[in-house]
């Protein structure tokens, strides 16, 4: 792994893993970000722009391409109380052909939502100079199977949050766990961390309610004590 003072390049060794880098990227997004994604088909475009998603508190499930409709909203679910903030608009501009066309969905001089939404491109790379300087730019490429390479550029409006960021990334390539319930790859940077899923960490929670597992031994004071 390679990096400069503003790029982060790794590798993915499959789509959960680009989804926790997505999740890293995420939670550090604000209001009027814009990450541009570029890449080839099927090079995880969607599946990290998830990742970022989850970070926001939306349903990464609820996420797909735009591709024929150009733009999804997506507004995080506050009804637990711990997810507000900005709504996430994801965009694909593999259809867009002519400015025209980005100006039918609020492109233009001022920040789409006026700068109040986080905004994810797709394809973005066919906008050229339309995009606009204060950006991150991810690129992606096939690296064989399901790997894929990871380039990472902060532009301007970066220089105070790119230290946590890179943080963050480094963290999201740590050598995953191993699920307890399905034995597949835990990456410790999704919240479902220890296990691969919210379905495993379902079927976990039902085996204890279910009673299907037994604590080994009686619980002693020492076992809840601080030390």
């Amino acid at each position: 792994m390679s990096k400069t003072a503003t790029t982060w390049q790794g590798t993915s060794i499959d789509p959960q893993h680009t989804r926790a880098i997505g999740y890293a990227i995420g939670r550090h997004l604000a209001a009027g970000d814009l990450a541009a994604l570029s890449g080839p088909l099927g090079s995880g475009k969607t599946q990290l722009i998830r990742g970022l998603a989850e970070a926001r508190g939306i349903e990464p499930g609820q996420v797909s391409s735009p591709t024929y409709i150009i733009a999804h909203e997506y507004e995080p679910d506050t009804s637990g109380g711990d997810a507000s903030g900005p709504v996430l608009l994801h965009l694909d501009a593999y259809r867009i052909e002519t400015l025209d066309e980005l100006e039918s969905i609020g492109w233009g001089e001022q920040a789409l939502y006026g700068g109040d939404a986080i905004i994810a491109i797709e394809w973005a790379d066919r906008l050229g100079d339309e995009l606009p300087a204060q950006r991150l730019t991810i690129e992606l490429a096939h690296a064989g199977d399901q790997r894929r390479r990871v380039r990472i550029s902060a532009g301007t409006g970066w220089e105070s949050r790119w230290p946590a960021l890179q943080q963050a990334l480094k963290e999201a390539g740590t050598r995953p766990g191993k699920c307890p319930i399905c034995k597949g790859r835990a990456w410790r940077g999704l919240p479902a961390s220890p296990f691969c899923s919210n379905r495993c960490r379902l079927v976990d929670l039902n085996k204890w309610l279910g009673e299907d597992y037994r604590i080994s031994r009686p619980i002693e004071m020492s076992d809840i004590e601080e030390e």
